[in-house]
């Protein structure tokens, strides 16, 4: 799906012990995604990337003064937001869980519904949605990977994965009218979208760096830089609140336009209705799990969560 349902979580260290394999763990932490835009995205392991950059970033620093790591120490006997901050994990529960536990049914569902017939191949599907919504502009392709499918509103292109584009199941034909959903959305000119568009950027920016900013910020003790860090991180924050209300959209047009169009029966839509809901929890996830995070890192700095 357009926000795709896998999910990663980084662990140890990846990268190796040089300054040049901390950056490639940086980036190896923050999964993305092909978004709604055909641009990357950030994933939904918001909660790997956060405990693992901060690690990263603070050996990169203190690495390079003794003096400092020892002033940093003294501080902060812990020293949790430098190596693995335990109260993060324990800050960001209940996203972990929920997640967790909406990946399982993704899994189960998917699973279940690619076993039950349909009519229609999932690209037939959604060619079927979107010419009767009048979108016949939009092409229809097939995409290498796994639940890889999305929108391209750039290009006017429903890109669909191959366990998609050709199966006859309920499950193709649901993700493809999730996806059919967001070009009905572009095509009937949504400001939401345009406003999601807009801030894929802001983003992407602010999930690869926003931390970084912030754990520099506190290792040089600059709390206007950790401050700056918390704001461009916000700006993930708010893709996912922009973004959660858009994937809910989609899939409630799916299941109508499936019905209505006489794609899928009536009476087999619970199988279509339990793969696009558990979907929808991964959304929820992803955006409390970003919550959280901007939460916690804003009061760590202002001391609310000091031992």
């Amino acid at each position: 799906m357009s926000a795709g349902c896998s999910r990663r979580s980084a662990g140890g260290w990846p990268g190796g012990h040089t300054q040049k394999g901390h950056v490639a763990a940086i980036q190896n932490a923050w999964l993305v995604q092909k978004s709604g835009n055909g641009r990357a995205r950030p994933q939904k392991s918001l909660a790997s990337a956060a405990a693992v950059a901060p690690t990263i970033v603070a050996r990169i620093v203190l690495s390079q003064s003794p003096a400092l790591f020892q002033e940093a120490a003294q501080a902060d006997r812990t020293m949790l937001p430098f190596f693995f901050d335990f109260r993060l994990l324990i800050w960001i529960a209940p996203a972990i869980v929920l997640a967790l536990w909406a990946q399982w049914r993704v899994k189960s569902a998917f699973a279940a519904a690619s076993r039950l017939p349909a009519p229609l191949s999932g690209a037939a599907a959604a060619r079927h949605i979107l010419d009767s919504a009048g979108a016949s502009n939009v092409q229809v392709e097939s995409v290498g990977g796994s639940l890889t499918d999305h929108y391209d509103p750039s290009t006017k292109v429903l890109r669909l994965s191959q366990d998609v584009y050709g199966a006859k199941s309920l499950a193709a034909v649901g993700i493809a009218a999730h996806e059919a959903g967001h070009a009905l959305q572009d095509a009937e000119k949504s400001s939401l979208m345009a406003v999601r568009n807009a801030a894929v950027g802001v983003a992407n920016f602010g999930s690869g760096l926003g931390i970084i900013v912030f754990m520099i910020g506190l290792a040089m003790a600059l709390q206007p830089l950790a401050w700056l860090g918390i704001i461009l991180f916000g700006g993930t924050v708010f893709f996912q609140l922009v973004n959660l209300p858009l994937e809910i959209d989609a899939s409630n047009r799916a299941k109508a336009q499936l019905v209505a169009l006489g794609i899928v029966p009536e009476a087999d839509m619970p199988a279509v209705n339990s793969v696009l809901n558990a979907a929808a929890w991964t959304y929820v996830a992803a955006t409390l799990q970003s919550i959280l995070t901007l939460l916690y890192y804003a009061s760590y700095l202002s001391g609310g969560s000091d031992d």
